[in-house]
């Protein structure tokens, strides 16, 4: 995409990465075992009282504690499904608990997708402040008028930030979209700065 648009085929390389991010959505279907358990796991990016721990131990953790069982790292057909069950359960508990903490994740999720992405391991008020990153470079772009870029972002990340965080393993979709957006909204705004001051000068003159 990003040698299409440096050749000047800015029409192509904003093509193949609608379709990119289409692909993504479409061959991205976690199965039911696997959306659970990460959305159980997601749950814990910022601090609440249900989820301690961004990593799979929790799952495994919360799976013993249900039932007395130690997970059993092994491929056990009955064993996922009862695993996907309990977790299954357990989020859309949360959900109807306390919505409000699952659409604040959601938020601060997509807008760290418009920045560098969640910093495993740092405080909540860091990836707080990454998001309202993320947030200015939204107006940003808008200011510029690259809705592609916004809209083509979200398609790369929609699929997961609904219930987990956008770690920088995740975001290589929306990098290089970032970076050409932000160009964009750049030569855009620099244009009608020009536009602006040439404007001015010839009410200046008159």
């Amino acid at each position: 995409m990003g040698l299409l648009y440096w050749k000047g085929s800015r029409t192509d390389a904003m093509l193949l990465g609608l379709l990119l991010s289409v692909l993504v959505i479409i061959l991205y279907r976690p199965i039911a075992r696997s959306f659970w358990f990460t959305a159980y796991v997601g749950l814990a990016a910022y601090q609440n009282p249900y989820v301690d721990q961004l990593s799979d131990l929790a799952g495994y953790k919360f799976y013993e504690r249900k039932t007395g069982t130690p997970y059993a790292h092994e491929n056990d057909l009955m064993q996922e499904k009862r695993f996907g069950a309990i977790l299954q359960e357990e989020v859309i508990g949360i959900v109807k608990r306390d919505p409000w903490l699952v659409l604040k994740n959601t938020f601060i999720n997509t807008l760290l997708s418009f920045s560098v992405g969640y910093v495993v391991g740092a405080s909540d008020w860091v990836n707080y402040g990454l998001a309202f990153l993320g947030l200015l470079i939204i107006v940003y772009l808008q200011a510029g008028r690259q809705q592609f870029y916004i809209l083509a972002t979200l398609a790369t990340v929609t699929t997961f930030t609904l219930y987990y965080p956008p770690i920088p393993a995740y975001m290589f979709g929306a990098y290089p979209l970032l970076v050409l957006g932000v160009i964009e909204a750049t030569q855009q705004l620099f244009f009608n700065y020009q536009l602006n001051k040439r404007g001015m000068n010839d009410y200046v003159n008159q």
